[in-house]
């Protein structure tokens, strides 16, 4: 083995390390212990606060009504169903009346003296109606606030850019959203969504952190932390520079089969294993040296608890001859936030791993996997290595259905004033849409980068068309230009070929070669940004040749740019824009 194995494959191999504990069984069998709301969901059922269906199931899924968010509230400060009174003799709402299922749980929410639900300008209460997350926060609010004159007025600078200050339900959801209280979170883009309709899985969450009720440890699944499949990739800034970690094909090891997880560039690779069991490392093979395997394979099953630790050992092989052992010790220690370029990652396992392969070296390293995301952030500083990574972009295939086809004057904004910035390889850099130039008799929107270089680009019905670009001191011209057209879909392939003048004068022959890959997610510290083009381009032009991936998104532009596939290693990845007046993040 390598005296240095790279901190993409150590990434990987940390996630392998846990052992298995006993996990308590799942109470609804339509909430196995690997849903996400698993241990809220145990949390309310045992407490009291939310039952199941008479055929045994939960429904996590199901809307919440305005009936049954009043009979939660109800148990939850009564201290349970036997300590809800039975409610007056006249009902206050004439559409809740006393043979109503939650008649009580209403009548007892909505006494003066606890001020939680309020009926409508018409005096019904309409028990059936769904609760949004706008009116979820008002009734926590007033529940855990001790009424509605108790919930402040909110801070003066909106936690969330869709809840202005003039939102009806502003104060509520500040309250909510307070740390002080930590009831509800927003999304990864920065919005609230509060028009969105709460399901019975998401209320448990709420009701257990505003009533700070008693959770059972969640069983963990690696496998639901370390996604394999088909297109992933993972962009990290680390101490040595940005790399990618990509999903890329699978490979045999001793008759099974495993996913490649081939970190670009340098071409180290980690295989990897996902099945019911858990997640498995069969082998690693650094940049240019042999193939390293393990026996038996390094395994994390599925079903674990926080506080797990312990050892475990396999041989060695070396293009299959044995050169040692190595052991692999670990602590399970917390669950927790990380803060990385991405934006704030909840629920992280934070793990401490340590590898002793004799004469092949040690190392040592905490780190934290995010579910359905995966490795977020690594660090072995803390005992005197060096190594530390934090992830910067991440790509998966989008899940659809697409709006197809695809215009691509849609995907690529040219509004004057328009800016990105992007973290790269080479450094920061931004692009601006500053001012115009003639080409070819026609307008083009100058796309001016912060060294200089600057290109020519046009929207028209037909798509999106580029002139040229300059450099500073010389002027590339293609005629005709060159066109990303709309109406594209997925895998199609375009060529085209030009002439290509520098400073008037034709040099030969040019050809862009459009390939349409796939629609893919994209998570950047821009935000997260669905349903991205995926585009090879290939540009071919007297004396010169560069081919890249390039990701564009939905009325922002470009999210996501790489060549490390082609055998370069520049990668850029969107940090913060803003875009015909609003900003990103």
């Amino acid at each position: 083995m390598s005296p240095r194995v790279s901190l993409a494959l150590l990434c990987c191999f940390s996630a392998l390390l846990l052992l298995p504990m006993a996990s308590p069984a799942a109470s609804f069998p339509d909430v196995p212990k690997w849903h996400w709301a698993w241990r809220y969901i145990q949390g309310v059922n045992q407490a009291g606060i939310a039952t199941g269906y008479l055929d045994g199931t939960y429904r996590p899924e199901v809307v919440v009504t305005r009936d049954q968010i009043a009979v939660y509230i109800a148990r939850a400060l009564a201290g349970g169903e036997a300590n809800v009174p039975s409610g007056p003799l006249s009902p206050r709402f004439p559409d809740v009346q006393p043979e109503n299922w939650a008649y009580k749980h209403i009548e007892y929410c909505a006494d003066p003296a606890r001020d939680v639900v309020r009926g409508y300008e018409d005096g019904t209460y309409r028990p059936e109606a769904p609760v949004n997350r706008g009116a979820m926060a008002a009734y926590v609010s007033r529940a855990i606030a001790g009424g509605d004159a108790a919930v402040p007025a909110g801070p003066a600078v909106p936690t969330f850019e869709d809840v202005g200050l003039d939102y009806w339900a502003y104060r509520y959801v500040e309250y909510c959203a307070d740390p002080a209280q930590a009831v509800v979170k927003g999304y990864l883009d920065g919005t609230y969504r509060p028009e969105v309709n709460v399901t019975r899985d998401q209320m448990a969450v709420y009701m257990c952190r505003a009533f700070n009720l008693t959770t059972p440890s969640e069983p963990y699944n690696v496998t639901d932390y370390f996604p394999l499949t088909p297109g992933r990739t993972w962009t990290y800034r680390s101490n040595q520079g940005l790399y990618t970690a990509a999903v890329s094909g699978t490979v045999d090891l001793s008759g099974q089969r495993y996913t490649n997880l081939t970190q670009i560039p340098g071409g180290a690779a980690a295989y990897c294993q996902a099945s019911a069991d858990g997640l498995r490392l069969g082998g690693v093979k650094s940049a240019g040296a042999a193939t390293t395997t393990f026996d038996p394979a390094f395994c994390m099953p599925n079903g674990l608890d926080p506080g797990a630790a312990g050892t475990q050992t396999s041989d060695i092989y070396q293009d299959g001859s044995l050169i040692g052992q190595a052991a692999f010790s670990y602590r399970f220690l917390t669950v927790e936030s990380v803060t990385a370029p991405v934006g704030v990652l909840d629920d992280c396992l934070k793990v401490e791993v340590q590898l002793e392969a004799g004469a092949a070296g040690s190392w040592r390293s905490y780190v934290w996997l995010a579910k359905g995301l995966g490795v977020a952030q690594a660090d072995s500083r803390p005992f005197g290595g060096e190594d530390w990574a934090e992830l910067v972009a991440a790509t998966w295939i989008s899940p659809g259905p697409f709006t197809d086809p695809f215009d691509t004057t849609d995907h690529y904004p040219l509004g004057q004033g328009d800016t990105w910035a992007y973290l790269g390889t080479g450094g920061a850099h931004t692009s601006t849409i500053s001012g115009t130039t003639q080409v070819l008799g026609v307008q083009y929107a100058n796309k001016v980068e912060s060294d200089g270089f600057t290109q020519y680009w046009r929207a028209t019905s037909e798509g999106l068309t580029t002139a040229g670009f300059s450099d500073g001191s010389d002027q590339t011209i293609f005629d005709p230009p060159l066109l990303i057209p709309n109406g594209m879909t997925l895998k199609q392939m375009r060529a085209q070929t030009t002439t290509v003048f520098v400073n008037g004068v034709p040099t030969g022959e040019g050809e862009v070669v459009l390939h349409f890959l796939q629609v893919d997610d994209v998570l950047t510290p821009a935000g997260h940004f669905p349903e991205c083009m995926k585009l090879d381009l290939q540009l071919t032009v007297p004396g010169a040749s560069e081919r890249f991936h390039q990701w564009l998104a939905k009325g922002l532009g470009e999210v996501k740019w790489d060549d490390t596939a082609f055998g370069g290693n520049g990668t850029s990845v969107l940090e913060s824009a803003t875009v015909g007046g609003v900003s990103y993040p």
